[in-house]
């Protein structure tokens, strides 16, 4: 009798992971372009906030849709994704931008301005954004 219940422990245990896994998987995909940001901030002020307090920085930004303005300082990979480095002229603040696969690059050069909308997950060596789209 103990065996049985255990197994049955086992099978139920099992069974709910396996469900959880599914759902996830499953799970609709964000539509980070039709989503209206959270935070609106140059890259220096969003690489400030994070230096100044990683922590409170994460509370605040992780897993939202933020606009983010700044200059171009680098176009990484010529295939999709395509990564942007964005800052200022001082090149002293960077955050990592990876556009959506649906997104083109043409037009995008070193030194210029633009605006985007992508959802932060944090920094590393620097603040990123994935999911990114350029707003007009």
């Amino acid at each position: 009798m103990k065996k049985k219940t255990i197994f049955a422990i086992i099978v139920i245990l099992v069974g709910a992971g396996v469900a959880v896994g599914l759902w996830q998987y499953n799970r609709p995909h964000r539509q980070i372009a039709s989503e209206i940001p959270s935070f609106s901030l140059s890259a220096t002020e969003l690489v400030a906030n994070f230096n100044h307090d990683e922590n409170g920085a994460n509370k605040l930004y992780l897993d939202k849709v933020l606009s983010v303005s700044g200059i171009i300082l680098e176009v990484l990979g010529d295939e999709q994704p395509t990564t942007l480095l964005l800052g200022d002229d001082t090149k002293s603040a960077v955050v990592s931008c990876t556009l959506d696969s649906t997104q083109s690059i043409s037009g995008l050069t070193v030194g210029k301005a633009i605006k985007l909308k992508g959802r932060c997950t944090g920094m590393l060596m620097e603040v990123v954004l994935v999911d990114c789209f350029l707003e007009k």
